[in-house]
């Protein structure tokens, strides 16, 4: 007879999953999928998760914080460069696929109105021959965040 996996290593598979990808895996991203919707959620995928990681369909409560607004600009950048360094992403849309429940580009562009190359050039990540137009809006916010922090 067959031994299958325990529910305690099957459990561990979808942690790390999680911890590798930022996000909550696919079944499809799993290769022991049958045995964890089997064992971990009787027959369903997402009742396997809502039991590991808690209710899926409130995932505001378990992943999202309540607004980005309340994060700082330290504190997005780190979440970007720490994305980022994960990812390795080779295009804007490769990031945007795979950054999890983290800001979108969107919101990065709103927040500090600059694109995803003037981003990862102002965090100074892999920029190979930044356009000269990036540079420069990269220049005028590095000024006027210090400005900005001389004045508190």
């Amino acid at each position: 007879m067959k031994k299958g996996y325990d529910k305690a290593y099957l459990k561990d598979i979808l942690i790390k999953s999680y911890n590798e990808l930022g996000r909550l895996p696919m079944r499809t991203e799993i290769i022991h999928y049958p045995a964890i919707e089997n064992k971990l959620g009787n027959g369903s995928w997402n009742e396997a998760l809502k039991n590991v990681f808690g209710d899926i369909h409130k995932r505001k409560t378990m992943i999202f914080p309540d607004n980005w607004n309340n994060y700082t600009d330290e504190q997005l950048n780190e979440l970007f460069i720490e994305d980022y360094n994960r990812l390795k992403p080779k295009s804007l849309r490769e990031f945007e696929a795979c950054r999890g429940f983290r800001p979108s580009i969107r919101y990065y562009n709103d927040r500090f109105n600059l694109s995803y190359n003037c981003i990862k050039l102002l965090l100074e990540l892999d920029v190979k021959n930044p356009q000269q137009k990036h540079i420069k809006q990269v220049e005028r916010l590095k000024k006027k965040m210090i400005i900005n922090s001389n004045s508190h």
